[in-house]
């Protein structure tokens, strides 16, 4: 999670590059099957939500950050070698509509880009609305 709040924050003061802030990672969500979820059952995952049903979808890096960063139940999964291979994550707002399988591989990719990434164009332009400045990074 820290990780992911770090990353966040690069994000938002421009420290990375479109390369990351765009970047498409391939996540998977299972739609929740109508039982509301609570502290009491929210690690009950096979019950809540249709875990039979895998849809792909692509999500950029903020939307992900912010599953984790506000995950209101999250578990690690390994597959058949014993190695992490998934993480399973939900934040508080998306708890009863669905929730979502990060390959490892993806969270992996993610970071080595962003830790590799150093914006080398800044485009900076005051907003007499907001009184303060609106930048805009390769």
């Amino acid at each position: 999670m820290v990780g992911f709040f770090m990353l966040r924050r690069l994000i938002e003061l421009h420290k990375v590059s479109r390369r990351t802030s765009d970047q498409i990672l391939r996540v998977f969500s299972y739609k929740a099957v109508g039982k509301k979820v609570n502290r009491l059952n929210g690690h009950e995952i096979w019950e809540l939500y249709d875990m039979e049903r895998e849809r792909p979808e692509q999500k950029r890096p903020l939307y992900v950050a912010n599953q984790f960063i506000h995950a209101y139940t999250s578990f690690v999964a390994r597959d058949e070698s014993r190695n992490w291979s998934n993480v399973f994550v939900v934040s508080d707002f998306d708890k009863n509509d669905c929730i979502w399988r990060v390959p490892v591989d993806e969270i992996r990719r993610l970071f080595l880009n962003a830790a590799s990434d150093y914006p080398y164009i800044a485009r900076m332009v005051f907003n007499e609305k907001k009184g303060d400045y609106d930048i805009e990074t390769n």
